[in-house]
C-alpha cells in the first residue's frame, strides 16, 4: 500500500470515529435529558432553594441573589428578595416587594417557559440539540454535564445543565443569552413529594397594595 492510500484510509477512519463518537455522545445527552424528564414528571411537587447569578462582562454586571422555586404540575411559584411570581397556568401575579405592587394578568405559555427553567427543557425536548460535555463531580456527586443548543434562533443561545448521575435532580442550570448574559442557577436544596400552599397570591395578607389587574 502506498503512503498515498494509507493517509487518505487514515483520514476516513478518524472521519468515521469521530462521526460515531459525536453521534454517541448526542445520544448519550438525549438520553440523560429524558431520563431527567421521566424523574420530574414523577415528583407531586419540587421545591428548590437555590442562588441565582447575572453575570455580563460586557456592561459589568454581576448580581448575585437568593431564591425559592416551587412546582406542582405546570404551576409554579418563584420567591426571591426582590419579588414573588406565582402561575397557576390560568393567572400570573407578579409582586413587587419593595414598591407593595401586585399585577396581575392572564397566564402566557411562552412567558411562563422563561420563568419556568425546568419545563422549558421537559417540556420542549425536541426543540433543542444535545451535546455531551462530561461528568464531573461536584461536591462529592457525580454529575453529567449537558448543554443544549434551541434549533430555531431565539435570544437563548445555550443551556448547560449539570444533571445528578444517581437520582437524575438538577444540580446547577446556566442559560447564555445572545448579548452575552449568564443566568445561573445553582441548587442548594431540593426536595420532592412535600406540601406546598396552593399556587394563588392571597391579597388579604397585604395591606395598602397597589394593584394592576390587566386581565
Amino acid at each position: 500500500m502506498t503512503l498515498k492510500k494509507i493517509s487518505i484510509t487514515y483520514i476516513i477512519l478518524i472521519f468515521v470515529f469521530g462521526f460515531n463518537k459525536i453521534f454517541s455522545q448526542e445520544e448519550l445527552a438525549k438520553k440523560i435529558i429524558d431520563e431527567f424528564s421521566i424523574a420530574i414528571k414523577n415528583y407531586n411537587t419540587i421545591s428548590m432553594e437555590f442562588q441565582h447569578t447575572f453575570k455580563n462582562d460586557n456592561v459589568k454586571i454581576n448580581e448575585e441573589t437568593y431564591g425559592l422555586f416551587e412546582i406542582s404540575g405546570d404551576s409554579f411559584r418563584l420567591d426571591m428578595p426582590q419579588q414573588l411570581i406565582i402561575n397557576n397556568m390560568q393567572t400570573h401575579w407578579i409582586y413587587l416587594k419593595e414598591m407593595n405592587e401586585l399585577t396581575i394578568i392572564e397566564n402566557d405559555p411562552d412567558d411562563e417557559d422563561i420563568l419556568n427553567p425546568i419545563r422549558m427543557i421537559i417540556m420542549n425536548k425536541d426543540n433543542y440539540k444535545y451535546a455531551y460535555i462530561e461528568a464531573k463531580i461536584i461536591n462529592n456527586e457525580r454529575s453529567h454535564i449537558i448543554e443544549l443548543y434551541p434549533k430555531e434562533s431565539n435570544p437563548i443561545m445555550k443551556i448547560r445543565v449539570y444533571i445528578t448521575a444517581l437520582e437524575k435532580n438538577l444540580k446547577i442550570m446556566e442559560i447564555f443569552d445572545k448579548n452575552g448574559g449568564i443566568f445561573s442557577y445553582t441548587i442548594k436544596k431540593f426536595r420532592t413529594n412535600i406540601k406546598l400552599q396552593p399556587f394563588n397570591f392571597d391579597q388579604s395578607k397585604y395591606t395598602e397594595l397597589d394593584i394592576n389587574d390587566l386581565r
